[in-house]
C-alpha cells in the first residue's frame, strides 16, 4: 500500500459518515462506469455507522469535546481523543482499555471527571 498524503489526518466515526453522504449526494460522471463494490461500501460503512449511533453524534459535540479534552489536566494523544469520540466509555474499564496506562497516568477522581465530561458532551443526546 502506497501512502498519498503523509499529513492526512484521522477521522472521527461521525466525519465519516457525513464525508459518505455528501459523496452519496455528489452526481457521478455521466460516462463513468457503475461501481458496485464502490456502491456496497458506501451502503454498508453508512449502515455501520448510523447503528453504531454516529448519526446521533454532532459536529457541536465532538468540537466541544475536543475542547474540554484540551483543558483537561492530563494531557491525551490524538489516538487516545479519536477512541474517547469514536466509543464514548462509560466505564473505567473502558476507559483504562482506551487510554494508555490510565492507571498510572490518572487518580480515581481524575478518571471518573474524564467519564463525567464524556457524558456531559457526547453522551447527553444519545441516550
Amino acid at each position: 500500500m502506497e501512502v498519498k498524503n503523509i499529513n492526512a489526518a484521522s477521522l472521527c466515526n461521525h466525519e465519516v459518515l457525513h464525508l459518505l453522504n455528501i459523496l452519496k449526494e455528489e452526481p457521478q460522471e455521466q460516462n463513468a462506469p457503475p461501481n458496485s463494490h464502490l456502491a456496497t461500501i458506501y451502503y454498508e460503512t453508512s449502515h455501520f455507522l448510523q447503528d453504531g449511533g454516529f448519526g446521533d453524534q454532532t459536529s457541536g459535540m465532538v468540537s466541544n469535546m475536543l475542547l474540554a479534552l484540551k483543558e483537561f489536566p492530563v494531557a491525551l494523544t490524538k489516538e487516545e481523543k479519536l477512541m474517547i469520540i469514536n466509543y464514548p466509555p462509560t466505564t473505567n474499564l473502558q476507559l483504562s482499555l482506551i487510554v494508555r496506562d490510565a492507571d498510572e497516568r490518572m487518580t480515581e477522581e481524575q478518571m471518573q471527571e474524564l467519564l463525567e465530561l464524556i457524558k456531559k458532551h457526547l453522551l447527553k443526546e444519545l441516550g
